[in-house]
């Protein structure tokens, strides 16, 4: 059973086997004065993204598979694990990264509105 949320500035769909999101907006460690109009908004797709992959449950030796992918290329230059992992939270990779986690980057067309297919 899975769950959606759809907002003005993020997207999230979630099952206990994947967890898909889209956001106007790179997933910082802190917000800083060049973010502080989107403070709420970023603070509240934290929340949810580590909710929805709290919920996630592998089956035996199943693996999380992490992507990170934008449309822009802007922010090419950064460490993936911080921004995936260390910037939401160990704590929300404690049951389902177990077994590991794999990690990749890219580009990708814009993704919004994926929770409300």
């Amino acid at each position: 059973m899975g769950w959606s949320l759809n907002t003005a500035f993020f997207d999230i769909a979630a099952s206990e086997k994947s967890v898909l999101a889209a956001s106007d907006f790179y997933i910082p460690f802190e917000i800083g004065p060049s973010q502080a109009d989107k403070k709420t908004q970023i603070m509240d797709f934290k929340s949810n993204l580590r909710t929805a992959i709290a919920l996630m449950r592998p089956q035996g030796n199943e693996i999380l598979f992490a992507q990170y992918a934008e449309d822009s290329g802007k922010n090419r230059f950064f460490d993936l694990e911080n921004m995936l992992f260390y910037n939401l939270g160990p704590s929300a990779f404690a049951d389902c990264g177990g077994h590991g986690i794999f990690f990749s980057k890219g580009l990708w067309p814009l993704c919004r509105g994926i929770a409300a297919q």
